[in-house]
């Protein structure tokens, strides 16, 4: 069944809330990033640390809700003299060519979706932010659903304190995994997860 024009994406809408309820930001984003174009926009709002609340609402061009996902996420204290890792980002591609034009866009668009396909390959960026001029030593792991190391994933060096990992998942069987990522600088160490599902 072809599917109508008036239930195209042309939108999305995103409120971000405290976990009072204050409104921290809303606005709504046209073309690309409903459509999943290469050319998507992207926001940046600010937010003091802590517990925050991320509805993302895909809108058709009446306005109808064709889909929607809301997110809890935990913004670090940046201003505090530890290390600390920013929201890693995660980019899917199928193909090897599809993930170098992605590493060559420096406005690609990360997915939030975090069940994939064992034909896809995952792109994660992390950002690390450390006191004063320290350099992160960055390491990642690959974990199974009870927290066990399956295998060590090579991170390497993109930019100053930022790392990347290429993870292809056709070797995977279906399950549930997690991304172990690990900075550590004199002064102390900071780890962060992330938790996907690999389907058919």
């Amino acid at each position: 069944m072809p599917v109508q024009e008036r239930d195209q994406p042309a939108r999305v809408a995103l409120t971000a809330t405290s976990p009072g309820g204050e409104e921290l930001f809303r606005a709504r984003v046209p073309g690309g990033a409903a459509t999943g174009d290469a050319d998507a926009r992207s926001v940046s709002f600010e937010a003091p640390p802590g517990q925050l609340q991320l509805r993302v609402v895909v809108e058709g061009q009446q306005g109808q809700v064709i889909d929607s996902v809301t997110r809890e996420l935990t913004l670090p204290d940046f201003t505090r003299p530890e290390v600390a890792f920013a929201t890693p980002r995660l980019y899917r591609g199928r193909t090897v060519r599809e993930l170098a034009a992605i590493r060559a866009n420096p406005d690609a668009v990360p997915t939030t979706e975090r069940e994939f396909s064992r034909v896809d390959r995952l792109l994660v960026r992390a950002h690390v932010y450390t006191p004063g001029e320290a350099k992160p030593e960055l390491s990642a792991r690959l974990l199974n659903r009870g927290g066990q190391k399956m295998a060590d994933l090579p991170l390497q060096a993109a930019a100053a304190g930022t790392g990347e990992l290429e993870l292809p998942l056709s070797a995977l069987p279906m399950g549930d995994y997690l991304i172990e990522l690990s900075a550590t600088v004199p002064t102390g160490s900071a780890q962060e997860m992330i938790a996907f599902k690999v389907g058919r």
